[in-house]
């Protein structure tokens, strides 16, 4: 009855209802008692096992106790040389401390002491440099104005020399404008009266001989005047063939030079840049090219 309370208790939480439990001798196989022996076994030794530990731990802290009472006698001595070794470290570092604040005192002393002695040299130093400063402005302002004194003196006397070779200049300037422009007037009304007459004495010749016969005479003037050819020196008339070419330059030469080959002048020397000979054919077209009249000398 027991066991079907605590059973239908048990599972009515799982909301199963349960009608009735029946218990009767379970027969385990031999494998699973031989495991449910060994598992049962180790449980039971590893309870033994930790009342061993705890057995041991307890033990340790007898022995603990045991020196720490043993050992009474050597902390206490222990304790009381740190005490001594403490207040020996603060009596040094108290003897340290003073040491320390006299020197910081001295060398605060000497300190102010360089610092005074330092303000006096450089305001010594600076009165010196002032007062060498003064004398080199002074210095220099005066090698300034006798500098500028000879400065204007010299630009003084350049710009007088300046000023005389300008008007010197001036006055040749002048005096060459002057001759030029009495020269051009001469040469101006020298060429007018020439022209004047060269005028007067074409008008004439018109007057005489009418205009054309005025005018081929002014132009044979001009080209005897320039000495200007218009006639070859030689003409040789022909059929155009290369005989009568070579007997026109053997004919120049013999002309020009006394030799057929043309090699030397009257006094033997060679003559070069004369023009070539003439040659015209039947058609009187030259064998050069240009053409020729009749007129002149023939060979």
């Amino acid at each position: 009855e027991r066991s079907q309370q605590y059973i239908a208790s048990y599972l009515d939480k799982y909301e199963v209802e349960t009608k009735g439990v029946y218990i009767q001798d379970v027969a385990f196989p031999a494998e699973l008692v031989k495991v449910l022996t060994q598992r049962e076994i180790a449980n039971q030794e590893r309870a033994t096992f930790e009342e061993q530990q705890r057995a041991q731990v307890v033990r340790v802290e007898l022995e603990k106790a045991r020196g720490t009472a043993d050992m009474q006698a050597d902390l206490a001595k222990a304790q009381v040389s740190i005490e001594i070794r403490k207040a020996e470290s603060e009596a040094k570092k108290a003897e340290a401390d003073g040491a320390a604040a006299f020197t910081q005192t001295t060398g605060r002393a000497d300190a102010a002491k360089r610092e005074a002695m330092g303000l006096a040299d450089a305001k010594a130093a600076e009165a010196a440099g002032l007062a060498e400063a003064t004398k080199r402005e002074a210095i220099g302002l005066a090698d300034a104005k006798a500098t500028e004194a000879l400065g204007l003196a010299d630009a003084k006397k350049i710009e007088a020399v300046g000023l005389a070779n300008a008007r010197a200049t001036e006055a040749l300037g002048l005096a060459e404008a002057a001759a030029t422009e009495a020269t051009g007037s001469a040469q101006a009304k020298a060429t007018e009266a020439i022209g004047l007459a060269k005028a007067a004495g074409y008008a004439a010749q018109v007057a005489a001989l009418g205009r054309d016969a005025a005018s081929s005479t002014l132009i044979a003037q001009v080209l005897a005047d320039g000495n200007v050819k218009v006639v070859p020196d030689v003409l040789v008339q022909g059929g155009g063939s290369s005989v009568d070419a070579l007997a026109s330059v053997l004919t120049r030469n013999l002309t020009r030079t006394g030799s057929l080959d043309g090699s030397g002048g009257a006094d033997g020397s060679r003559v070069d840049g004369e023009a070539p000979a003439a040659i015209t054919g039947a058609d009187g077209a030259g064998a050069n090219g240009d053409s020729s009249g009749s007129s002149g000398p023939t060979a």
